[in-house]
């Protein structure tokens, strides 16, 4: 009997193990990143583009100054904002590379809002966030 419930506890630990190692996993930005290019590169994908731009377009300049006062961090160093939307335009991840202070920020605030519906659940979408950068006289 204790053989056996040693082999019980040994079977749970590894299960215990393998659960935090898949949870543990770094997310794969770079197939995901492409998927949303694929995305954008077809039809839909155009015509989607167009309503997620407009809508994106609206809060993206009071984003990023909410988030400069925020965190006091400067604007300049761009980033790319990834985010993968649910069915009806929900955000169900998302993520910024590299991660700053200030694009942190703007990806928990992006996370929070709603979008216009995709194509398809699970749709990714890809924007750069650019700074001008002034130009030497």
């Amino acid at each position: 009997m204790a053989a056996i419930g040693r082999l019980g506890s040994t079977a749970l630990i590894l299960a215990l193990a393998a659960t935090a190692t898949a949870s543990d996993r770094k997310p794969d930005l770079d197939a995901w990143m492409d998927e949303a290019k694929r995305n954008f590169a077809t039809d839909a994908g155009k015509k989607y583009g167009e309503a997620f731009g407009k809508e994106f377009g609206v809060q993206y300049a009071p984003t990023l100054n909410a988030c400069a006062q925020e965190t006091g961090a400067p604007m300049g160093d761009d980033f790319d904002l990834l985010l993968k939307l649910g069915a009806k335009g929900g955000v169900d991840e998302a993520w910024v590379r590299p991660e700053t202070k200030l694009a942190e920020c703007f990806r928990k605030r992006a996370k929070a809002r709603t979008y216009p519906a995709p194509p398809a659940a699970g749709y990714w979408v890809v924007t750069g966030v650019k700074f001008t950068k002034p130009t030497a006289p």
